[in-house]
């Protein structure tokens, strides 16, 4: 008998593999999936970024970072003094959520746990299917036609 021990992490990065392709595309997966750069709308709703979690651009030069305290953040890594200083230039101002919710509708969501408030890109019926972060700052929702349904609209504001 062989025994296999395995840590969190690399269970979780199997689980991702088998989600994924090559390509970074939901492989059949139909709630949706996301990687480190995007996130892929599936066929339900399904939370694309839980609290405390993020999508990079390829540079690595701008974070959308669902914030513990349930905002969701898009920061710019401007260098200071040698070191790397994130720099907010854009936010849902919404507090006490959980997490950034894709729809099936191409809605992005974001719901107040308390009060119901919520934050939504109105993006509903666009076909809207893919959430990006680009490497000149915007954070895009693309249709299937790769044009852009909603924006946070701050490209080049780093």
């Amino acid at each position: 008998m062989i025994m296999f021990k395995a840590t969190l992490s690399t269970l979780l990065a199997l689980v991702f593999a088998l989600a994924t392709s090559d390509d970074g595309t939901c492989n059949g997966n139909i709630g949706g999936c996301c990687t480190d750069v995007e996130c892929f709308q599936g066929d339900k709703a399904f939370k694309a970024l839980a609290l405390g979690t993020q999508l990079t651009s390829a540079n690595g030069k701008y974070e959308l970072k669902m914030q513990t305290n349930g905002n969701l953040v898009l920061y710019c890594n401007k260098p200071w003094l040698g070191v790397l200083v994130p720099k907010k230039i854009w936010s849902s101002k919404t507090f006490n959520s959980n997490g950034l919710f894709f729809l099936a509708s191409s809605n992005l969501v974001i719901y107040n746990v308390t009060t119901g408030d919520y934050w939504v890109s109105g993006t509903e019926n666009t076909d809207g299917n893919r959430l990006k972060v680009q490497d000149g700052g915007n954070v895009v929702l693309y249709n299937a036609n790769t044009e852009i349904v909603w924006s946070t609209g701050t490209a080049g504001e780093c």
